[in-house]
C-alpha cells in the first residue's frame, strides 16, 4: 500500500499547489484585465459636440468652436456600470492635430448632469489608467467619453477598452475559474474533437489545469519514490504511477465525456425522427434556410461566394456550415478569418460575399449612397447589399474591388 499512498499524496499535494497557482492568475490584475477587457470601437462612439467623421473604424473628432472654448466631445452609448468593477480603462488615438488638452470624461448616475473627467497624457497615443487612483470614479459610471480641447483640434479615436478588476479573495478567484471549467459548451454540430468542456476564452481552462496538475504529480510521485526507504522496481511503482496518470485523466475525460453526452441529446432532440419539411421549421435552422432560399433566388447559378462568420464562436460556425449545405450546389466557401478574406488580393475571384450576423468588431459598413466600405487589410473593399435579413449580409463587390 506504500506507493497507491504515495500516489494519492502526491495528487492531493499537487492539486493543492495546481488550485494556489490559478488563483494566483485570477488575481493578477494585468493578465485577467487584459484577456477580459471590453473594446468599444471609435467608430461606435456618439459625436456629442463638435464633427465626427468614421474612417476604418476610426472616428476622427474635429472640435466646434463654441463660448471660446473649441471643444470636441464623442461617449460611449448609455450605460449602467459599476465603477469598482473596472480596474483599468485603455484610451487608443491616432495623432492629433492643434489639440492641447485631452479628457477621460463620464457621468454618473448620482449626478448625470456633472460631466467628471481626467486628463489624458500625452494628448493622443495610448493611455493606460488605472481607475481605482482617478479621482470621482465611483458609484455607477452611466457614459464614457473622449473630450480634446484646442482651436481646430482634430484628433483620431481608435478604440476604448474596459478592462475589468479580478474577483477579490481567494474563494471568489477560485468560483470563477470553477464556473468557467463547468460551463457547459454551445451546441456546435462539430467532431467530438472540438470539444474540450468549459468556456472557450477562458482565463485557464479546464485542459491547461488538469495538464498542469498532471505534471505536478508525476514530479512530486518520482521524488517521493525516490526518496522512499523501500524504493525498488517491482509493480507497486507502477501501480502508483498509473493512479497518478488515471485520476487527472479520468477526471478530465469525464468532464468532457458529460458535455458530449449533454450535445448528442440535443442533436437527438432536435433532428432524430424529424422530417426534412419539420426540420426546416426547427427552431436551430428556420432562419438560416429561410435566408438560403432568398440568396438562392438572386444569385446566378455560377456564383462565386464566400462565406464568413466569426471565428471561435460555435453558433456562428453552426449557422455558417449549415448555410452552406443549403446553398448546394452553389459554389460557396466557407471562411472562419473574416479579416483575412477582405485583405487586398484576397477577392481576385470572388463574385459574392455572405457575412453572418453580428458582423463583429473587423467588418464594420460605412454607408455611402447605398454602398458599403468593408474594412481591413491597407485597401477598403467598396461592396453593395444586395440582401439584409436578420441571418445576415449578402454582399455584392463594387468597381475595384478584385483588383
Amino acid at each position: 500500500m506504500r506507493y497507491p499512498f504515495l500516489a494519492f499524496l502526491a495528487l492531493l499535494i499537487s492539486a493543492a499547489v495546481t488550485i494556489v497557482l490559478v488563483v494566483a492568475a485570477y488575481g493578477d490584475v494585468s493578465r485577467y484585465a487584459e484577456h477580459y477587457e471590453s473594446v468599444v470601437p471609435g467608430s461606435e462612439l456618439q459625436v456629442v459636440n463638435g464633427r465626427g467623421e468614421s474612417v476604418d473604424g476610426i472616428l476622427w473628432l474635429r472640435a466646434a468652436p463654441f463660448s471660446g472654448n473649441p471643444a470636441a466631445l464623442a461617449a460611449t452609448p448609455a450605460v449602467r456600470q459599476d465603477a469598482g468593477a473596472v480596474a483599468r480603462i485603455r484610451v487608443d488615438m491616432a495623432a492629433a492635430e492643434h489639440a492641447e488638452r485631452s479628457f477621460l470624461v463620464w457621468t454618473r448616475s448620482d449626478s448625470p448632469r456633472q460631466v467628471r473627467r481626467h486628463r489624458l497624457q500625452p494628448v493622443d497615443g495610448t493611455a493606460l489608467l488605472r481607475m481605482d487612483t482617478v479621482e470621482g470614479w465611483q458609484g455607477v459610471v452611466t457614459r464614457v467619453g473622449i473630450l480634446v480641447q484646442g482651436l481646430d483640434a482634430r484628433v483620431g479615436v481608435n478604440e476604448l477598452a474596459f478592462q475589468p478588476a479580478p474577483p477579490g479573495s481567494w474563494r471568489d478567484r477560485l468560483a470563477a475559474a470553477w464556473s468557467e471549467w463547468r460551463m457547459a459548451e454551445g451546441w456546435s454540430a462539430h467532431a467530438i474533437n472540438y470539444i474540450a468542456g468549459g468556456r472557450p476564452d477562458g482565463l485557464v481552462s479546464a485542459t491547461t489545469a488538469t495538464a498542469l496538475w498532471l505534471l505536478l504529480a508525476l514530479a512530486l510521485y518520482a521524488l517521493l519514490v525516490r526518496l522512499s526507504p523501500r524504493a525498488h522496481a517491482g509493480l507497486a511503482p507502477r501501480v502508483g504511477l498509473a493512479v497518478v496518470v488515471l485520476v487527472p485523466w479520468v477526471s478530465l475525460d469525464a468532464r468532457w465525456a458529460w458535455d458530449l453526452a449533454r450535445q448528442n441529446l440535443d442533436t437527438v432532440q432536435s433532428f432524430a425522427g424529424v422530417a426534412v419539411a419539420d426540420r426546416s421549421q426547427g427552431p436551430r435552422d428556420r432562419e438560416v434556410m429561410a435566408f438560403a432560399r432568398e440568396v438562392r433566388s438572386i444569385l446566378p447559378a455560377d456564383a462565386r461566394v464566400v462565406l464568413s462568420s466569426r471565428r471561435g464562436v460555435s453558433s456562428d460556425r453552426y449557422r455558417a456550415r449549415r448555410l452552406a449545405y443549403h446553398l448546394r450546389p452553389l459554389n460557396v466557401l466557407p471562411v472562419w478569418n473574416h479579416r483575412a478574406i477582405i485583405r487586398e488580393g484576397n477577392m481576385t475571384d470572388v463574385d459574392y460575399v455572405i457575412f453572418l450576423k453580428p458582423l463583429g468588431d473587423a467588418l464594420r459598413p460605412v454607408g455611402r449612397e447605398g454602398h458599403l466600405a468593408w474594412r481591413g487589410g491597407r485597401v477598403p473593399v467598396p461592396g453593395e447589399v444586395v440582401l439584409e435579413t436578420d441571418v445576415g449580409y449578402l454582399v455584392t463587390l463594387g468597381p475595384g474591388a478584385t483588383r
